[in-house]
């Protein structure tokens, strides 16, 4: 049996049982080597027991799992020991075979325990960057004269080759982008190797003085590198190896961690923000094929993107498993089915958007049906259809009539206001690449907030009339103007959810970059921005008509339309026959900081 592990000791006794077996040596050898093994057995288990003794107790409790299953190793090891042990008693080739083959077995749990134990370990250590942890042990080791200065200066040089190396390509790095995060990289790298040199020298000198300085230069710099790299991923995040940002940013993160240069905790809040956004595009997707649908194309598509995010979610659980016992593995596992899942689930989205365009029609996703392209609904089921066009139909479907009633009518002019101009302008910007996805973010979130407000006023009691507050011959008025009101905020709120529907569609060009969600989702918000632009007016008109002689008193005006309703002197503008925009107190709204 050849180099049957990659322990020189175990492959030791197992060469000695061959050779007891062959007759090539004799029994007395091998119970001596035993008797050394045994020893050398129990001394590694006493040091290793007395190394966990001198943490703290929040340490032992964070690492009880992995020392339970060192702990192990040593045992089944020593059964291996014990079973070879009684060859020597009974001259049985049986003993030798059974204790070879669990010598083989736990010669690899325990190096497979023991690099897990100590990889996290180091990331339980006194920073959140495991290359400092080391640093910093092997100090603390060089101090107490538990380490040779020699050793200690081999493991400095070491280190000091590596980031050479890192800094000499970031030197090189002569692109256009990230010039802000490159420079931020270079100070870091610079610091870190500065330590290193104050470090050697503290360990020619043996001075502590100047070891300890040269452990604060490289925290400094850690900082440094990890802020470079928060830098760098937020202007160059959408190249990677797959087209989805967000993956490639995680998978960054994962890259860097197993490099060391990304500590624990911005993997931790990476994976976190990625499995959100996930299980939210999941959901929504799922919720939609819940839908019944007579598309056998949509049907047939779907099985493969259940299978990409049944991918992605194992990818995530291997990172989830590496924070658990910190093995390597699961991290390289963990690339590869991202990697995997994200490529599945262009496919698939690639496949809607082909069944979508059959035809030079719009294809409903409900129940199959081909529909023109100018289509808005569906001609079979009624269901809202996606857009493939850059045009769309801007033009409401309501006007008011001269009784003040809503009838079905086109030709509405188009009003542009300040906020929606605000959104239209982002909107081009990040598709042309002039801001981060995370910079349009805070537009939509910002536009989001206003939504949510005008949906509470909308929701409100002051968005409809107390009926009760009029006298008795006032009341049957009151009444039918309290159902135009109310159909009035009816539309509204449809409004408002139809505007927040192109929000979360504009949402999904953060996932894959693909610029067809900027135009549908702008769509979308058009179409409902007119259709709250005609709430406006409605509600003006049914303001006016309760205010006349005869009607409400005037503090029922804030109640019809409440975060839409106009001042007195834009009433008196309308009344001219101006047209006014839909910049209400909400959507007036101051816009969003720039950071």
């Amino acid at each position: 049996m050849e180099k049957p592990t990659i322990s020189p000791q175990s492959n030791k006794l197992i060469e000695m049982c061959e050779a007891v077996l062959t007759g090539n040596a004799n029994v007395d050898d091998l119970a001596e080597l035993l008797t050394e093994m045994n020893t050398g057995l129990a001394k590694a288990k006493e040091d290793f027991v007395a190394q966990t003794e001198k943490q703290d107790e929040y340490y032992r409790e964070q690492m009880q799992n992995e020392m339970d299953l060192v702990l192990q190793s040593f045992a089944e090891y020593q059964n291996g020991l014990d079973e070879i042990s009684k060859f020597t008693i009974r001259q049985s080739a049986e003993h030798i075979n059974n204790g070879v083959n669990i010598i083989i077995d736990a010669t690899n749990h325990i190096l497979d325990y023991l690099t897990v134990y100590e990889s996290k370990s180091l990331q339980l250590g006194p920073t959140s960057f495991p290359i400092l942890n080391m640093l910093i042990l092997m100090t603390e080791s060089f101090n107490k004269g538990e380490l040779e200065e020699d050793e200690f200066r081999f493991m400095i040089y070491n280190a000091g080759q590596f980031f050479r190396k890192i800094q000499a390509e970031l030197d090189g790095y002569s692109g256009d982008e990230a010039v802000e995060a490159i420079q931020t990289l270079r100070d870091g790298y610079n610091k870190f190797i500065e330590g290193l040199d104050k470090m050697d020298e503290g360990a020619q000198s043996h001075n502590t003085l100047i070891i300890e300085d040269s452990i604060e230069i490289i925290r400094d710099s850690q900082e440094l590198i990890k802020a470079g790299y928060m830098k760098f991923n937020e202007q160059m995040f959408l190249s990677g190896p797959t087209d989805s940002p967000k993956a490639n940013l995680l998978i960054s993160a994962v890259e860097g961690h197993k490099k060391g240069t990304f500590p624990r905790e911005l993997l931790e809040d990476v994976l976190v923000k990625y499995e959100e956004d996930m299980h939210n595009l999941r959901t929504t997707i799922e919720g939609m094929m819940q839908i019944p649908t007579e598309n056998k194309d949509v049907v047939d598509e779907f099985p493969r993107t259940e299978e990409a995010f049944d991918l992605i979610e194992d990818g995530m659980e291997e990172i989830r498993l590496y924070l658990q016992d910190s093995s390597p593995a699961h991290l390289d596992a963990s690339v590869e089915k991202i990697k995997e899942g994200n490529k599945l689930l262009k496919e698939s989205k690639e496949t809607y958007d082909q069944i979508g365009e059959k035809e030079g029609k719009i294809s409903c996703i409900r129940c199959g049906f081909l529909n023109e392209s100018s289509a808005n609904l569906c001609g079979k089921c009624n269901a809202l259809l996606p857009k493939i066009s850059g045009t769309s139909n801007l033009q409401s479907t309501f006007q008011i009539g001269e009784a003040g009633s809503m009838a079905s009518a086109t030709g509405e002019e188009f009003v542009m206001t300040s906020n929606l101009h605000k959104l239209i302008e982002d909107s081009a910007a990040v598709r042309d690449g002039k801001i981060t996805f995370e910079q349009y973010e805070k537009t939509l979130h910002w536009m989001e907030g206003l939504l949510d407000k005008a949906m509470e006023e909308a929701e409100s009691p002051r968005a409809t009339i107390n009926v009760e507050q009029f006298s008795e011959e006032d009341r049957d008025s009151a009444l039918k103007q309290k159902e135009l009101v109310d159909d009035t905020m009816g539309l509204m709120k449809e409004g408002l959810e139809q505007f927040n529907e192109g929000i979360q569609i504009l949402r999904q060009f953060g996932e894959d970059s693909d610029i067809a969600h900027l135009r549908e989702g702008l769509e979308i918000v058009l179409e409902a921005h007119m259709k709250l632009q005609q709430v406006e007016k409605i509600s003006n008109l049914a303001v006016k008509e309760i205010e006349k002689p005869g009607g409400s008193e005037h503090h029922t005006t804030e109640s019809v339309s409440g975060s839409y309703h106009s001042t007195e002197e834009e009433e008196t503008e309308e009344a001219a026959g101006e047209e006014q925009e839909l910049d209400s107190d909400v959507f007036q709204a101051s816009e969003p900081e720039e950071e």
